[in-house]
């Protein structure tokens, strides 16, 4: 006794999904025809035709945004140190050229704590010293510990930044950087970066935070 069509269907449905019948119409005879041998017990001939496609894998969920602040520094003359403000923003809005790096919390005192410092030398007043340049190293470049003395060393990283190299070269070498810690880039050098570089920095560096900072000390 041939199989009932209410069961032949059910089984192309099991098999190949809600729309096993929206296929061209010699596959679904194929597949209505091996359902009539699977329900009779006997082994279906399933040509290439009629299996199941390969369910497509679901997108990767992109990862999260780090936390974003805008961070201001400036020197004071008064007492001779540093004034830094930092301002929580949303990520989001800090991408590509026409990011409007929308504020999402009050500006409070602050600074990046134990960050390290990509920022251009022009935002320096003072005569940086930097006897140990190499020929290699681009001298217009600062990556390191607070760039001032007092702050935790002014330690700058040497073989980060070389010459020649453009805003998003450096932003893809943060993102191959080992970090851990968090991260300050001068908006200029944030500015020249690519909108997908600045997302991948955004998301996937090592950086715990991440201070877009407006410099000039």
């Amino acid at each position: 006794m041939a199989p009932a069509v209410k069961d032949v269907r059910n089984w192309c449905r099991d098999k190949f999904g809600a729309k096993w019948w929206d296929v061209d119409k010699a596959i679904k005879k194929e597949r209505m025809s091996n359902a009539r041998k699977a329900l009779s017990n006997k082994p279906p001939n399933l040509p290439e035709s009629a299996v199941a496609p390969e369910p497509k894998p679901e997108p990767k969920q992109p990862n999260p945004f780090k936390r974003t602040y805008l961070h201001k520094m400036r020197w004071s003359y008064s007492n001779e140190q540093t004034v830094e403000r930092i301002t929580l923003l949303d990520p989001a809005t800090c991408i590509g050229k026409e990011a409007t790096f929308k504020k999402t919390g009050p500006r409070v005192e602050g600074g990046a704590g134990g960050a390290l410092y990509l920022l251009r030398k022009s935002c320096f007043t003072y005569d940086f010293e930097d006897s140990e340049v190499e020929e290699e190293e681009d001298e217009n470049i600062y990556f390191g510990e607070h760039p001032l003395p007092g702050y935790g060393g002014s330690n700058q990283i040497r073989g980060l930044a070389k010459e020649g190299d453009t805003s998003d070269v450096l932003g893809q070498k943060l993102l191959r950087y080992k970090l851990d810690c968090p991260l300050v880039i001068d908006q200029g050098l944030w500015a020249g970066m690519n909108p997908a570089t600045q997302e991948a920095i955004l998301r996937d560096s090592s950086a715990t935070l991440v201070f877009l900072c407006d410099a000039l000390f």
